[in-house]
C-alpha cells in the first residue's frame, strides 16, 4: 500500500517517488507474517525489530523466504539504502551506504541472480522516506529517496523557486500529530539560493518568535533542496483582507482589538529579527501569513512575517557600509526611498515597509478592502519612475523625494474621520504610522524598539478600557474619495 506522489504532470521534482508510510509497514510486517515465512527455529521476532524493512522490500519483490539469509550475513534495517559495486564480476556484491554503516559489504546477494539485485535495489526506497523528529532541522538524501508527502500541487513561481502544496504523512513527524498535515515545500532553482535562504532561516528559527516563520525542516535530496513550512490556512495578509471586505459590522471591538495585537506582534518580530543584525528587506501584505485557528466566522490566529529570501544580515555595522547591496525586492510599493540609492541600508528600511502595511491595515479597518485597492490604483496612477511604480514615495526635480499627495490625502482623511477622534487608539496608530515610520530621511524613522513601546501602549489602554480603541459613532461616514468615495 504505498502512496504515490499526486503530481500530475507538473511537479517534476517529485514525479516517479512512491513511499510506504511507516505505519502502514507496521501494519503490514507483524511478527506472525515473518514467522509464516520461517521455520520455528528462527527468531522472527528479532527479524521484526531489526530488519522490517528489508523484509517489506523482499515482500514487493516477491521473495520473502530469503530473510533468513539476509539475516544471517548480518543485513540490518540501518545498513539501507544499498548499493552496487564493482564491475560485472561483482555485480551481485552490496555495499551499505547508509549514515550509520557505510561501505559494509554483503555477500549473501551472490547466488540472486542480476535482475532480482536490480529489483530488490530499486523497491528499496520505496521503504526509505525519512521522519522528521526535529523542528527545524536538516535532512540530507540520496536522490531517490522519497520524501513522504502526497497530493502534491504547484502553486507559485518566483524568480529563484517553485513553490507546491502537499500532505506531510502523520507516520513520518516526532512527536506524531493526530493527522497528516498540510504543508508548503520551496523547491530552489539553485544550491547557492537555498544555502543563502537556509542561513537567514537558521537565524530566524532561533528566535523562536511566534511571529516569525518556523520552517518544519530544510532537505537535500541529491542535486535538488526543499524548504518545508506549514501551511498557512489563512492565505496571506491580503486574503485575509479581503475575506472580511466590509468595514461594518464586522469590526467589533474584538476584531479592532486583535488587529492591534497583531500590529504588536508584528513590530516586536522586526525588534527581535533587528537584534540579531538581520533585516526582511521585503516586506509586503503578501509576505505576511495568517495562521487562523478560529472558525470561519470570527477573526483570530497568528500574523506571522516570511518570505526572507531577500534578507540581509550586517557583517558590519550597516552605518559604516558604502556598498549598494543586491537585496533588491520584486516589488518597489513597499520599498522605501532608499532602495535605489547607493546609500548604505540600515534597519530602519524595514520600518517604512511596515508602515506602508500598517497605513493599509487602518483603511481596510475602516472602509473594508475595496478602498484599499482604490488607494493603490491611485498611488499607480501618479506619474513615477519604474522603479517607484506605486510607491509611498514620489522624486521630484531630480534627487528630491517627497510623500506624494495621494498619501498625504490618505492620511488627511483617515485622521479626518470622526472615528479616529483625538485621543484614541487608532489616532495613536495614524500618527505613528505618518509621523514615526512613513518618514522620508530613514535617521528620522522610528526603529522597532521605539514603535513596539508606542504600539504596545495603545494596547495596554485599549484592553483596560474598550472605548479608548475607537470613537462610536452613531452612522459610519461615507467613504473618502481617496479610499474609493463618491466625492
Amino acid at each position: 500500500m504505498a502512496v504515490e506522489c499526486d503530481w500530475m504532470g507538473n511537479t517534476k521534482p517529485f514525479s516517479g517517488f512512491s513511499f510506504l508510510p511507516l505505519d502502514a509497514l507496521n501494519e503490514v510486517i507483524t511478527p506472525n507474517i515473518v514467522k509464516a515465512q520461517l521455520s520455528p527455529m528462527d527468531d522472527f521476532n528479532r527479524i521484526v525489530e531489526l530488519s522490517k524493512k528489508i523484509f517489506a522490500i523482499l515482500g514487493f519483490i516477491e521473495a520473502e523466504e530469503r530473510i533468513r539469509d539476509l539475516f544471517k550475513d548480518g543485513l540490518r534495517d540501518e545498513h539501507l539504502p544499498l548499493k552496487i559495486i564493482g564491475g560485472t564480476q561483482e555485480y551481485n556484491l552490496l555495499i551499505s551506504s547508509g549514515a550509520r554503516c557505510r561501505g559494509r559489504e554483503f555477500r549473501s546477494f551472490s547466488k540472486w541472480r542480476d535482475i532480482e539485485i536490480e529489483y530488490f535495489v530499486r523497491r528499496q526506497w520505496l521503504v526509505l522516506a525519512p521522519v522528521f523528529t526535529t523542528r527545524g532541522e536538516h535532512i540530507n538524501i540520496d536522490g531517490d529517496t522519497p520524501l513522504p508527502l502526497y497530493d502534491i500541487t504547484k502553486i507559485a513561481v518566483t524568480a529563484r523557486a517553485t513553490v507546491y502544496s502537499g500532505i506531510l504523512h502523520a507516520a513520518h513527524i516526532v512527536p506524531r500529530p493526530t493527522h497528516h498535515i498540510k504543508v508548503a515545500v520551496k523547491h530552489h532553482d539553485s544550491l547557492e539560493s537555498f544555502h543563502e535562504e537556509k542561513g537567514t532561516l537558521t537565524k530566524v528559527q532561533a528566535l523562536k518568535h511566534p511571529h516569525l516563520i518556523q520552517y518544519i525542516a530544510t532537505v537535500q535530496q541529491g542535486d535538488l533542496s526543499y524548504t518545508i513550512f506549514p501551511w498557512a490556512n489563512g492565505g496571506n495578509l491580503c486574503d485575509f483582507w479581503r475575506s472580511y471586505p466590509n468595514a461594518l459590522p464586522t469590526r467589533s471591538f474584538g476584531t479592532f482589538l486583535w488587529c492591534f495585537q497583531q500590529m504588536v506582534g508584528l513590530v516586536d518580530a522586526l525588534f527581535a529579527l533587528h537584534g540579531v543584525n538581520c533585516r526582511h528587506d521585503d516586506l509586503r501584505p503578501d509576505h505576511i501569513l495568517h495562521f487562523n485557528d478560529q472558525d470561519n466566522s470570527s477573526v483570530g490566529g497568528t500574523l506571522v512575517i516570511a518570505f526572507f529570501h531577500h534578507a540581509a544580515r550586517h557583517r558590519i555595522s550597516s552605518e559604516l557600509r558604502h556598498d549598494l547591496e543586491d537585496t533588491r525586492a520584486s516589488s518597489p510599493v513597499y520599498e522605501p526611498p532608499e532602495a535605489t540609492s547607493y546609500e548604505p541600508r540600515s534597519r530602519r528600511y524595514d520600518m517604512w515597509s511596515i508602515g506602508c502595511i500598517f497605513m493599509e491595515f487602518a483603511i481596510w479597518l475602516l472602509y473594508g478592502y475595496d478602498a484599499i485597492e482604490k488607494f493603490r490604483e491611485l498611488l499607480r496612477d501618479q506619474e513615477s519612475p519604474p522603479s517607484q511604480h506605486g510607491a509611498f514615495h514620489k522624486n521630484i526635480e531630480g534627487d528630491t523625494i517627497i510623500i506624494p499627495p495621494v498619501v498625504s490625502r490618505g492620511f488627511d482623511a483617515l485622521r479626518n474621520d470622526p472615528r479616529c477622534a483625538k485621543g484614541t487608539g487608532l489616532e495613536g496608530l495614524v500618527s505613528l504610522i505618518s509621523n514615526d515610520l512613513i518618514v522620508i530621511d530613514p535617521k528620522g524613522r522610528a526603529n522597532a524598539e521605539i514603535s513596539r513601546v508606542k504600539l504596545r501602549e495603545i494596547v495596554q489602554k485599549a484592553e483596560k478600557d474598550p472605548s479608548y480603541l475607537i470613537k462610536n459613532v452613531e452612522a459610519p461616514p461615507k467613504v473618502p474619495d481617496v479610499f474609493g468615495g463618491e466625492i
